[in-house]
């Protein structure tokens, strides 16, 4: 999990950065969605479309935060994220997830 200061609380916050920002699909149902900022700021959002199972839900959570974060470390432009899974599909593992956002944020330095 992002440290406090460094994740997206407000529904306003997140709906803008939806709203405004660049959205890319990185995989069925994954998308992010993103904006440059002054600091970084990520949330993270796991449907119950993904699984009924709060279990896999955490799971799928856990592992797209940790690629993101170490994704992040090497970026030095500051970004408001918004990864949103949605889809029914099989669970992503660290190593894809990591190559998914590595191929997003290369295209936009």
């Amino acid at each position: 999990m992002f440290p406090y200061n460094e994740r997206l609380h407000a529904a306003k916050a997140i709906r803008n950065v939806v709203r405004r920002g660049v959205s890319k699909r990185i995989n069925q149902g994954v998308r992010v969605h993103f904006i440059k900022s002054q600091q970084t700021r990520v949330a993270i959002i796991v449907s119950k479309q993904f699984s009924k199972k709060a279990v896999q839900r955490n799971r799928q959570r856990r592992v797209l935060t940790q690629a993101l974060r170490d994704v992040l470390d090497k970026k030095t432009q500051k970004y408001n994220i918004v990864v949103t899974d949605k889809s029914r599909s099989e669970m992503l593992s660290y190593t894809q997830a990591k190559d998914l956002f590595e191929q997003v944020f290369s295209e936009n330095p």
